[in-house]
């Protein structure tokens, strides 16, 4: 009995001893996780374009937007604005390297991780509210000075900003009263009126839209003798590069429509024409870049109303073999703008102060 009681106590023993060993064992060391690999991720946006979206979020790999460039030179000339500004300036999530827009598709191509995408995603969400737009209809009309007395224009809705450009300017800025595309087509049936471009164009509120038209042709450098012959100055075999110029004539108007808080607009009107001139090398620098900036002009309409910019003439439309001594016809531009609505949002009539 003595026996077997000294063998059990040699075996609790040794379990004991066995124990604080395994205790004593240092825990093995977790096995290195790789780092999450970068892949292209495709990231749908509704309504914000791609390309502000882009800005917004990633500005170091994206330029900022042209019609945010043009919005942002007029910024002192029509209040309140806030010229696609996001809401606070966001960094970008860990993992996420660049963002690409592709305005095409409507969505962004993203650079990153899985998780950094995931947080970027929540990120467009909340970014990608709906903005309010505006639509622009331009339409040049050439007019005779006697039948545009006889218009039915309201001079005191529009204005020039104070500038010494403007104080040389015979444009002014009135309102159109009553049917606008009733009486233009009587003017026009009656051989008074003709229509010479009539651009349409949706852009956002406070965003700036661009209308207008341009024409390129080909041309020869030379010179024209007591005789009447031309003489070219470059030989088109030996210096093709020369020999041919292109023409190139624009002529536009960018218009920064933005919404009041009353549901009237604010028009910011600018025109420009440019002329240039380029050799048949590609990657060549313009021979001649000449811009003629218009004077701005300012109107607050109600949403619809037409407004009309009088004091231009044909020669905003001119070709460079027209002859610039030939008499220019009078032109009257006008502009009419309204607010694009969702489903269900329904216009409120609204008078405008005198």
């Amino acid at each position: 009995m003595k026996r077997i009681s000294l063998l059990l106590a040699a075996i609790f023993l040794c379990g004991v001893a066995v124990q604080r060993d395994a205790l004593a064992q240092p825990a093995p060391e977790p096995a290195p996780v790789a780092p999450e690999q970068s892949r292209q991720h495709m990231i749908r946006v509704r309504n914000v374009p791609p390309r502000i979206m882009a800005w917004w979020l990633d500005p170091r790999n994206n330029a900022e937007p042209m019609e945010i460039q043009i919005s942002r030179k007029n910024e002192e000339m029509v209040e309140p604005r806030r010229v696609g500004k996001a809401p606070d300036a966001m960094p970008l999530p860990a993992g996420v390297q660049r963002i690409v827009p592709i305005d095409a598709q409507k969505a962004l191509l993203v650079f990153g991780t899985d998780a950094g995408v995931k947080e970027l995603q929540d990120l467009v969400n909340f970014l990608d509210q709906p903005l309010r737009q505006v639509e622009v209809e331009g339409q040049f009309v050439q007019i005779s000075a006697e039948d545009v007395e006889n218009l039915p224009l309201d001079f005191k809705t529009g204005k020039n900003p104070p500038g010494p450009a403007v104080a040389k300017s015979a444009i002014a800025v009135g309102q159109v009263r009553g049917n606008f595309s009733t009486l233009l087509t009587q003017l026009v049936a009656q051989n008074k009126a003709k229509i010479i471009m009539a651009p349409r164009v949706t852009t956002h509120n406070n965003f700036a839209a661009s209308l207008g038209t341009s024409s390129s042709q080909p041309a020869v450098i030379g010179m024209k003798g007591e005789d009447g012959t031309f003489r070219p100055l470059f030989d088109a075999v030996t210096q093709p590069e020369n020999a041919r110029i292109g023409i190139g004539m624009s002529f536009r108007f960018t218009v920064t429509p933005s919404i009041n808080a009353d549901d009237t607009l604010t028009l910011l009107i600018a025109p420009m024409r440019t002329l240039q001139l380029t050799t048949s090398q590609k990657n060549n620098e313009p021979l001649l870049l000449q811009k003629l900036d218009g004077v701005l002009s300012i109107a607050n309409v109600r949403d619809g109303d037409t407004i009309a910019l009088t004091g231009l003439t044909t020669r905003l439309f001119a070709k460079v073999e027209d002859d610039p001594n030939a008499p220019a016809s009078n032109v009257v531009l006008f502009v009419t703008a309204r607010i694009v609505r969702r489903a269900g949002e329904e216009a409120q009539p609204v008078a405008l102060q005198r």
